[in-house]
């Protein structure tokens, strides 16, 4: 019964123990150019929010990154598993449309700068361009992009300037 009662408790206890913080980069991104095989999807010009969460060592983030755009009519989260998005890399993604439409597909990214190229928990801000193949799961879209990140809070005892 006692060891019953302390793996309860040992299970209860990490159950209750705070999550790891992650850095999140947050901000506005627009679209700069498009193939034609986008269709309406993505036109050049295109605003939305960009949610980038970096796997980087240092961030407490884990081994995929993730990278989300949220337009007004639709959202497309890309995730690099066990990999840091970078030129030369395949993303797996997945949108939802305006009409409620899923859908998957992977991708390549043919461009990313990233400035600063490096990361860290206390890195401000960063400005991002990169160009990304298969966008929206649309073979053959292809659409470069520019934007402005963030670091938002990602406990309630980080500061953020």
């Amino acid at each position: 019964m006692k060891r019953v009662v302390l793996s309860l408790a040992a299970v209860a206890a990490s159950a209750a123990a705070p999550a790891a913080a992650e850095t999140v980069f947050v901000g506005g991104a627009t679209i700069r150019t498009v193939t034609t095989q986008c269709g309406s999807a993505a036109t050049v010009g295109d605003y939305g929010r960009l949610i980038y969460r970096p796997a980087s060592p240092g961030l407490d983030n884990g081994a995929d990154s993730y990278l989300a755009f949220v337009f007004n009519r639709a959202a497309y989260a890309m995730t690099v598993p066990n990999n840091t998005f970078r030129i030369n890399v395949n993303y797996a993604g997945q949108g939802v449309g305006s009409t409620l439409n899923v859908s998957t597909k992977t991708g390549g990214i043919t461009q990313w700068t990233l400035s600063p190229a490096t990361l860290a928990a206390t890195t401000p801000s960063t400005t991002l361009t990169a160009t990304l193949a298969n966008f929206w799961a649309i073979t053959g879209c292809t659409v470069t992009f520019n934007a402005y990140l963030i670091r938002v809070k990602s406990n309630a005892t980080d500061v953020v300037n």
